[in-house]
């Protein structure tokens, strides 16, 4: 077994893993450890694959797990700049763990994996702590993995500099002004903050109770949030922003102080996250917060889906509490089985484009509509009911 590292470019490396050969109806587990150099800092990441050769197929099933492997001087540092303070609490995450806001700079931003039956660079699901995929290997004789590891092209200053502004938040140091957040105090610097956002610097200059006292309550965003997206506004990253539980309220407060990069990057989160199971949801509230991109892609999801979507509890809610977007979904659902069927059948005829399909015209009519007054569509979740029905024939 061997591992070679090689750095294509500043930041990207690649890593080539020739593994040992699988056996015959075992469980073959393989462990492998190697270094990568990037702005003058080495880190240990250490590689494991689970796999099994049965012999009546000529494939094997393996999953790879990356891990990173901290060492001695990285927990050192880690207590280093990040003091205990006594009159500041930490706020707790909703799963019970204590939010940490230090983030490893040195840790990859996309990690892509190829072999002989992957061709094309595969993308690796990341984990809180790792990252993990599992592929198919046919050749089971020393069988070769490439991992490609992408870490930014940032200069060594430049990720200093931002390891530093990062320090001067996370240790509150020197901080002029204190945000309060259901007892909990957050301290960060006026001028940061100012020119990173809008919304604070009207804040901070004009003549309000905020610039004269230097003291802020917020009461409607949580903590754990809030700390993300300052977190945000020091360094450009948010250490807990893939959590399924926070994104959205980030994409809120993102909205709310204007700050369209961490729009556009939770944005980008959610349609990674999208799947059948949560498309309902995200439909109606892509709609809600007026996200194009979200929609089309909520509303395509539950089109493709349509036959198992339109029997989940979800689906009963959306047609009493949102009609007009179940309509427009139910619409999608018999527009892509209608395509289906036109191409099942070599039919050349084209069906006429549907101006409900348009999220210009959804957005414009949820605001127009009345829904109390108007008879029609008092009647349209049992109309739509009666639908969906027809969907599964």
């Amino acid at each position: 077994m061997s591992i070679k590292v090689s750095e294509m470019r500043r930041g990207l490396f690649k890593i080539s893993w020739t593994m040992e050969s699988l056996g015959h109806d075992d469980v073959t587990i393989q462990k492998g450890v190697f270094h990568v150099f990037h702005n003058a800092v080495r880190s240990t990441f250490i590689v494991y694959s689970r796999s099994r050769k049965p012999s009546l197929i000529d494939y094997a099933d393996v999953c790879i797990m990356l891990k990173k492997k901290a060492n001695q001087l990285d927990e050192e540092n880690l207590v280093q700049i990040s003091p205990a303070r006594d009159d500041i609490k930490t706020p707790v995450c909703k799963n019970g763990r204590t939010m940490s806001l230090t983030d490893n700079y040195e840790t990859p931003l996309f990690v892509w994996i190829e072999n002989e039956v992957l061709p094309v660079k595969s993308s690796i699901i990341h984990l809180e702590d790792a990252w993990q995929t599992f592929m198919l290997i046919t050749n089971y004789n020393e069988p070769k993995i490439t991992l490609w590891m992408d870490f930014g092209s940032n200069s060594s200053g430049q990720t200093r500099m931002i390891k530093d502004f990062a320090e001067l938040f996370i240790n509150q140091t020197n901080c002029d002004v204190q945000f309060r957040i259901q007892g909990i105090t957050i301290g960060a610097h006026v001028v940061i903050l100012s020119a990173r956002s809008s919304v604070f610097a009207a804040m901070f200059q004009c003549d309000m109770q905020e610039s004269r006292t230097k003291k802020v309550v917020i009461e409607d965003i949580e903590p754990e949030v809030f700390r993300q997206l300052l977190h945000y506004l020091y360094t450009g990253t948010c250490p807990l922003l893939k959590m399924k539980s926070i994104t959205q309220d980030l994409f809120v407060a993102a909205d709310e102080y204007d700050i369209a990069t961490l729009k556009e990057e939770c944005i980008d989160i959610l349609l990674a996250q999208l799947e059948m199971s949560n498309s309902i949801g995200m439909l109606i509230w892509s709609h809600l917060h007026s996200i194009t991109i979200l929609f089309d892609a909520s509303i395509k999801c539950i089109a493709t889906h349509g036959q198992t979507v339109c029997f989940l509890p979800e689906w009963k809610d959306l047609t009493h509490d949102y009609p007009d977007l179940c309509l427009v979904a139910t619409q999608q659902m018999m527009t892509s089985k209608i395509h289906a069927s036109v191409c099942e059948s070599d039919c050349e005829t084209e069906c006429e484009p549907d101006l409900w399909l348009s999220p210009d015209n959804v957005f414009k009519s949820s605001r127009q509509t009345d829904c109390e007054n108007d008879a029609e569509w008092l009647e349209f979740p049992e109309q739509i009911r009666g639908i969906a029905s027809l969907i599964k024939l």
